[in-house]
């Protein structure tokens, strides 16, 4: 992540690029009040900051290269991101992607699962999986994200045991 006092150094180069003080006082604004994106939304804000400004999508591909040297997102991402803006594309996050949703995992599986490990603690993951009709993986999951636990021997326990918990 770059330095507030390195973005400064930059962003005045960029302002004397764009011939407007608007970018420096834009750029300088995001750094001081401490918001830290990843460089590629990085990349798409400063984007759609060039759409806004009337730039082609060529000279904004040069001034991310510029600025953002090996890590500039690819000449084909900067034209495809500035003709999302360029069409009135407001969001700057990912699309969501296309594929099945997650239907295993839901607060019901999640609320039998902690049912079932609360009622016996020594049955497998196996056994809970065909318990409730699902795969080991997602209950697997359930138990170590939902639950903070892990299996120890034969017994599904948390990972910060308690006196009670190893008395048993």
């Amino acid at each position: 992540m770059l330095t507030p006092s390195i973005t400064v150094t930059i962003s005045r180069s960029w302002g004397k690029q764009f011939g407007s003080s608007r970018c420096l006082k834009w750029i300088v604004f995001l750094f001081s009040v401490g918001i830290t994106l990843s460089v590629n939304v990085d990349q798409r804000v400063n984007v759609k900051f060039c759409v806004k400004l009337g730039k082609s999508a060529k000279e904004t591909y040069d001034l991310l290269k510029e600025v953002y040297g090996d890590e500039c997102l690819s000449r084909t991402q900067v034209f495809e991101w500035f003709k999302r803006f360029k069409e009135g594309m407001e969001e700057i996050g990912d699309d969501q992607r296309p594929g099945r949703p997650s239907t295993s995992k839901t607060d019901a599986n999640i609320e039998k699962v902690g049912e079932i490990v609360r009622q016996n603690c020594r049955l497998s993951i196996r056994a809970v999986a065909e318990l409730i009709n699902t795969d080991k993986e997602t209950v697997r999951q359930i138990l170590h994200n939902n639950f903070n636990m892990k299996k120890v021997c034969s017994k599904i326990l948390p990972r910060l045991l308690t006196p009670e918990h190893k008395e048993i």
